[in-house]
């Protein structure tokens, strides 16, 4: 019997290492399949990746595709605006009123053009007399395609901004309301600063990528009230006052770049041009001290060189930006200069009283006179290459009528 026991003890102690054996070798089955499965997963996972980065890679290539031809689209279209033109000015010819339905502000800034996004047309953009909306004209059917309402008096300033693939509309108005329209957005309102000044809003300014950093610059055009600076970004907070700038009276203001500061050039109506650092405390030149006529309205020629046109006298000016002095003065044969553009690098084109001249810039001679509009200041020049009438000048004049000549 004890022999028996023995027996069946080995017996169930073999039975449970078979077990013990059957159940290892389970384990390693079931470990087996176990990464057998996570293999697979991580074969699925990096399959799932590499598809993933791949169609990145497609939609990033097919974008860049996209920024590049939006981009070349702008370049070719902003020839139409800011490229030098080849035509000789002195051939250009009244061709149409584009309205006599402007409202008139009296002030400098009163019409300004863009060219469509999406169509890829002309634009220009006014206050007609009937209220204070914002009117968008199509200027090759003279169709009216939008009336932004938002100002409550009448407009004083209208500008238009090109960043990056974003544009915008900036206006004021004689409420010192001013507004920045979202054009891409169905000409929406972005932001609204009620300024706190005595006089009208008489200029302003977006200014983009100053440091890293976008500005909305305003100017009242009154002595003892500074140019006031607000940032581009929720609620417009109010930054700070231009240094200097409350002795001015500025009419019309430019932006300026100078061994990396930033500049603002002030055409004023004390016969002044003051030239104010941006964010720091520095005048950096008070040009024309001497007593002149009232200064309108200016541009940069060739980086450098500021050409200005002049109220009371018949001649505009050229300063040497560098050297902080008078470089050249041309006559123009006209009074009341009251806006000035370049047409190229050769000729400039001042609007005068009831008519523009035509200067040679690099000669330093008047060239020609032309009739515009009869006893009335041109008040803002622009010029657009348009589609079936190439290079042209639009005159926007005292009074109503906003006229577009051709060559």
């Amino acid at each position: 019997m004890k022999k028996k026991n023995i027996i069946l003890k080995e017996k169930n102690a073999k039975n449970n290492e078979n077990m013990n054996l059957i159940s290892v070798e389970e384990n390693e089955e079931e470990d087996n399949n176990t990464i057998k499965e996570l293999k697979d997963k991580n074969k699925q996972f990096e399959n799932r990746i590499k598809y993933l980065e791949d169609k990145n890679k497609i939609l990033e290539e097919e974008n860049a595709k996209h920024k590049e031809f939006i981009n070349t689209i702008f370049k070719e279209e902003n020839k139409k605006v800011f490229n030098d033109f080849k035509e000789n000015p002195q051939n250009l010819k009244f061709k149409y009123d584009i309205t006599n339905e402007r409202a008139d502000s009296g002030n400098l800034n009163n019409i300004e053009l863009f060219i469509g996004l999406k169509d890829r047309k002309e634009y220009i953009v006014y206050n007609r007399i009937i209220n204070c909306n914002l009117h968008i004209m199509r200027i090759y059917d003279q169709k009216n395609i939008a009336s932004l309402k938002g100002h409550e008096k009448r407009i004083s300033v209208i500008r238009y901004y090109l960043k990056n693939l974003n544009d915008y509309i900036l206006s004021c108005d004689k409420n010192r309301m001013a507004i920045v329209w979202d054009i891409q957005n169905n000409y929406n309102i972005k932001y609204k600063i009620q300024a706190a000044y005595e006089g009208n809003l008489c200029d302003a300014l977006l200014l983009f990528n100053v440091f890293d950093k976008d500005y909305i610059l305003l100017s009242s055009g009154q002595e003892e009230e500074y140019s006031q600076l607000y940032e581009f970004k929720e609620n417009t907070p109010f930054f700070k006052n231009i240094y200097d700038t409350n002795k001015n009276e500025t009419s019309y203001m430019i932006p300026w770049s100078n061994n990396g500061k930033y500049y603002i050039i002030d055409c004023c109506y004390n016969k002044k041009i003051s030239i104010n650092n941006l964010l720091e405390e520095e005048n950096y030149a008070l040009l024309s001290q001497k007593p002149e006529g009232s200064h309108c309205c200016c541009y940069i020629y060739n980086y450098n060189y500021l050409c200005v046109s002049d109220w009371d006298n018949p001649y505009i000016k050229i300063w040497d930006l560098k050297e902080k002095k008078l470089f050249k003065q041309i006559n123009t044969s006209a009074s009341h200069g009251c806006a000035i553009i370049p047409w190229n690098n050769n000729y400039a084109i001042i609007g005068c009283d009831s008519c523009f001249v035509i200067v040679n810039i690099e000669e330093g001679k008047f060239v020609k006179k032309i009739k515009c509009i009869n006893n009335r200041d041109l008040r803002r020049l622009k010029k657009m290459k348009i589609d079936g009438l190439g290079e042209c000048l639009i005159c926007s004049s005292q009074g109503n009528f906003i006229r577009l000549f051709s060559i």
